[in-house]
């Protein structure tokens, strides 16, 4: 296979000052499907044909025979037209030097998956097929397995590459790197939208799987906004502490440092349980979903969803809703001494306290609102949160 990756890139400094630069590039790389995409095909038939023997007498190994293999009732396939996924990427950015050291940089970054992986289920009834047998008396109910599409199976997982990615995304930067005063400023503003957020994704198992558009939305990893500081401030020694040795064992040395990070929750897909045909997205019926985003225990709003109609598609969207954000402040002070300057001695002291402020951050709500007869109480409860303050000290002797 002939696979074509090029690779543009440009730089232009338009004034003379040459404190302003233009950059843009361009590139595709295709991806290398790992080997766990045709590791399952090794256990089927006709490649596969096991034997168990107890106490055997193996002299003449010719004389038996492996009996006829019993057919996997679920199975994995690839799409015999499977393609190479590959990614188209572009930036185009501005950067330019301002006083005092500091450096900005603005640019626009593009990325385009195409040919991605997923992983439906292509043997699943469809709704309307779902809801007529599953109305059917038990006693007289006939085994899904026998009307699937492919009968006398049940899931048949294929690997197909028809997802796609787009990625947009406004990054800026401002560091200064001299000084004692160093410091770096980035927010990123972006979007990316995706029907399979990963190799082997199956969103909604096998419902509407002919249909790569309906699970495309916000991906799992999606983040609309990221801001992230990170600075160190080395202390100066005053003058007349410098000519005293306890003055400077006592004063000198001291340094800060710290990282700042806030960015906004990731996508949330509401699912509800119907009575015939399972579960899926639930229906979207109007109104604010987010109920209290401080309280764990309320921060969905059960009231604006509802479980589909049994032989329709939800109409809550991929990935409409949002998780709880992330905000850590992590603090660095340190110190070093120096015990030996003719020796090389030095004794270094260090305290961390990460999540300084002891900030409960959240991790998502139950997103799974139920059914009609039993609804799910740990809808949009929050059970989990993020580490809380934890402070480290340490002492280090440099010899």
């Amino acid at each position: 296979t002939t696979l074509f990756a090029p690779r543009i890139s440009l730089a232009y400094a338009p004034f003379r000052h040459n404190r302003t630069a233009i950059r843009a590039g361009f590139g595709i790389f295709h991806d290398k499907p790992e080997g766990n995409i045709i590791f399952p095909m090794v256990n089927y038939t006709p490649w596969l044909q096991s034997v168990s023997l107890e106490n055997a007498n193996l002299s003449d190994p010719r004389s038996g025979r492996a009996s006829a293999l019993t057919p996997f009732a679920n199975i994995d396939a690839i799409d015999p037209s499977l393609e190479i996924p590959y990614t188209m990427t572009g930036n185009f950015g501005i950067q330019h030097e301002l006083p005092f050291g500091t450096f900005l940089e603005v640019t626009y970054v593009g990325t385009f998956g195409r040919h991605l992986l997923r992983q439906p289920d292509i043997n699943y009834l469809t709704l309307p097929e779902l809801r007529a047998i599953n109305e059917i008396p038990t006693a007289q109910r006939p085994s899904l397995n026998s009307v699937r599409p492919y009968r006398g199976y049940s899931s048949i997982r294929q690997r197909l590459s028809d997802s796609t990615s787009n990625y947009h995304a406004l990054q800026t930067y401002v560091t200064k790197r001299k000084g004692r005063m160093n410091f770096t400023l980035s927010y990123t503003w972006s979007k990316v939208l995706a029907g399979a957020s990963g190799n082997g994704d199956n969103p909604d198992s096998g419902i509407f799987w002919r249909d790569r558009n309906y699970s495309y939305g916000p991906a799992s990893f999606d983040r609309s906004h990221v801001f992230v500081t990170t600075y160190s401030y080395r202390f100066p020694t005053l003058r007349a502490v410098r000519k005293k040795a306890f003055g400077r064992a006592a004063l000198g040395g001291w340094e800060v440092s710290g990282i700042v990070r806030g960015q906004t929750g990731g996508p949330l897909t509401i699912s509800a349980s119907t009575l015939y045909t399972g579960g899926r997205r639930a229906n979207y019926l109007g109104g604010n979903p987010i109920n209290n985003t401080r309280d764990p225990n309320m921060y969905l709003n059960r009231d604006v969803f509802a479980p589909a109609e049994e032989d329709q598609e939800g109409t809550s969207g991929a990935g409409n809703v949002r998780g709880p954000g992330l905000y850590l402040w992590d603090f660095s002070l340190r110190k070093e001494t120096v015990v030996d300057k003719e020796r090389g001695w030095r004794l270094r002291f260090q305290a961390d306290f990460f999540n300084m402020f002891n900030r409960a951050n959240y991790r998502n709500p139950g997103a799974s609102w139920g059914s009609l007869i039993t609804p799910d109480n740990n809808f949009g409860t929050i059970t989990t949160a993020g580490p809380p303050r934890n402070i480290q000290l340490g002492l280090k002797f440099n010899f």
